[in-house]
């Protein structure tokens, strides 16, 4: 007996032996398979063109260690110099790092992971250890996490991964993968001009982190006037900046909401100073060892930074009573605006001015 089943609707068609063997071919292993519609109805016919595909209900067994991590992209930089060092604690022992999907292509090439799945499909495979770092650096207060709160605000996070992983922190080893065409890709596209190259992120999923909107440009006239600088704007926009992706002149290349992960290390590798909020762009830069300004006003940067060597911060620590909230769900009320009380002392002119200081 075979059995049809449609993604899309769960319902199932069964076929005798010699029915489905006609149908799908003699050479089919499986007795399950699923169907996916892969395009729409043709019109006016209302047939539906289907891809059949075998679902393998065997577990196939990798063996070693597998690490969950459910992301983000910075998290998961984080966690590259974790997975170096137990490759060369373990070098016999194959890792497998299970993400999300839009996270495999580029974690699939970190340094010491052989394997890169998906989190959805960790019931296909069996391993000899699983190691669940889903918020496993994060307090309770703080999703369903399970650190202690005093080693969430005094150590940085790279720490945590490894004690977790059970690995020394004695040298890191971030590392990121650079797609070298995609770099001469976006290298091409870049205005021909005499002054730095500077990626600026402006963006955060978060509306805490995030650089205030209304500050994005007069920051970048500061830097294009001063420096005569090319400012590549990267990053994804939230429904409440999506503005930005208007921003354009002869001295800006704006690819908000039009790169990968993948493409954002590529740009981030072409830049001679990257200016960031607390986000994966600030991971990225530092893993390249690149130059990059991190903006920092509900976390203590020590707790992020403490092993970039390339990393300068702004931090008003002591400015306001609420530094560092250390983004515990509702502590920080940013009311109508976008960027809170923290992220608004980072004026333009003061991120202007570091980043003079070091290019």
């Amino acid at each position: 007996m075979f059995v049809l089943q449609s993604l899309n609707t769960g319902k199932e068609l069964v076929f005798s032996d010699k029915m489905g063997r006609a149908f799908f071919g003699p050479d089919v292993k499986s007795k399950m398979l699923v169907c996916l519609p892969t395009e729409k109805i043709v019109q006016g016919k209302g047939i539906v063109n289907i891809k059949i595909m075998e679902k393998d209900n065997q577990v196939r067994k990798i063996g070693g260690t597998c690490f969950i991590r459910m992301g983000g992209i910075g998290d998961l930089v984080i966690l590259s110099s974790t997975l170096v060092k137990r490759k060369m604690k373990y070098p016999d022992k194959k890792i497998t790092l299970a993400t999300l999907p839009q996270y495999i292509k580029v974690m699939s090439k970190l340094k010491g992971v052989d394997y890169c799945i998906q989190i959805d499909d960790l019931n296909r495979y069996s391993f000899d250890e699983v190691i669940d770092l889903r918020y496993a650096v994060e307090p309770s207060n703080i999703g369903p996490g399970s650190l202690p709160w005093v080693d969430y605000v005094s150590k940085d996070r790279s720490d945590n991964f490894d004690r977790l992983c059970g690995v020394n922190s004695t040298r890191k080893y971030f590392n990121v993968p650079v797609d070298n065409e995609s770099r001469k890709k976006f290298k091409a596209m870049l205005p021909t001009r005499s002054g730095p190259v500077i990626g600026l992120n402006p963006t955060s999923k978060s509306p805490v982190r995030v650089m205030p909107p209304e500050y994005v440009y007069p920051l970048i006239h500061k830097l294009t006037r001063r420096l005569d600088a090319t400012i590549i704007i990267m990053g994804k926009t939230e429904h409440w900046n999506k503005s930005l992706t208007e921003l354009n002149n002869d001295n800006i290349l704006n690819l908000l909401d039009k790169t990968t992960e993948a493409d954002l290390i590529s740009l981030s590798s072409i830049a001679d100073l990257i200016i960031t909020p607390d986000t994966g762009a600030l991971h990225i830069a530092a893993a390249l060892k690149k130059k990059c300004l991190g903006l920092f006003g509900n976390i203590d940067p020590r707790t992020r930074t403490a092993y970039y060597p390339t990393v300068r911060t702004i931090y008003p620590k002591g400015k306001l009573a609420c530094v560092p909230c250390w983004d515990v769900p509702g502590s920080c009320q940013c009311h109508d605006k976008q960027g809170a009380d923290c992220m608004r002392l980072i004026t333009p002119e003061r991120i202007c001015r570091a980043a003079m200081e070091m290019i």
